[in-house]
């Protein structure tokens, strides 16, 4: 799918530092905005029309920036951190090099995606149906499953005693 605007994220806790490319001009911009302002935020995002893809690199602080884009009409994609940061040319980083890096690997049809249920999918308690089915995975998709309910804090479902932590789920 071509689209209109491709943004490259670096997305931290109180701010975040965006690349943007529209593909109708081909003029990158950088911006920084703080997320005190919620209101701010979803108007820059929400002056992008047509097919727009987001991509940040995969935190504990997003998904309520994952739910506002995908309440846009806007693509999310996740990208692994640590692949991420060895495309790095240059070792020294800063937030502005990291947005553009994100940008230029979307760009380059290189960035590093993972996957992640769709925020629309996640029940009120942020479980979706794929995780709480985690007990008949790999173990490694049990320990994957395990940091996503965590981040998203998910304090139930199967495996999850609030007192001892999870656990081992029969084994």
């Amino acid at each position: 799918m071509d689209y209109g605007v491709y943004c490259g994220v670096d997305f931290h806790a109180r701010q975040q530092t965006i690349s943007c490319l529209t593909t109708e001009d081909g003029v990158v911009s950088t911006h920084e905005l703080k997320h005190q302002n919620k209101a701010e935020l979803k108007a820059f995002y929400a002056q992008f029309r047509g097919p727009v893809l987001v991509a940040l690199e995969a935190s504990g602080y997003s998904p309520w920036f994952e739910q506002m884009l995908e309440e846009l009409g806007h693509e999310v994609w996740l990208g692994d951190a640590s692949e991420i940061r060895r495309c790095a040319r240059r070792r020294q980083k800063n937030d502005r090099r990291d947005a553009e890096l994100i940008l230029d690997l979307l760009l380059h049809h290189e960035f590093p995606r993972i996957h992640r249920p769709a925020v629309t999918a996640v029940s009120s308690c942020g479980c979706s149906d794929i995780v709480t089915s985690w007990c008949r995975c790999a173990p490694s998709s049990r320990t994957a499953c395990r940091r996503y309910r965590s981040n998203q804090g998910c304090h139930c479902g199967p495996g999850y005693l609030p007192a001892w932590g999870w656990t081992s789920c029969g084994r």
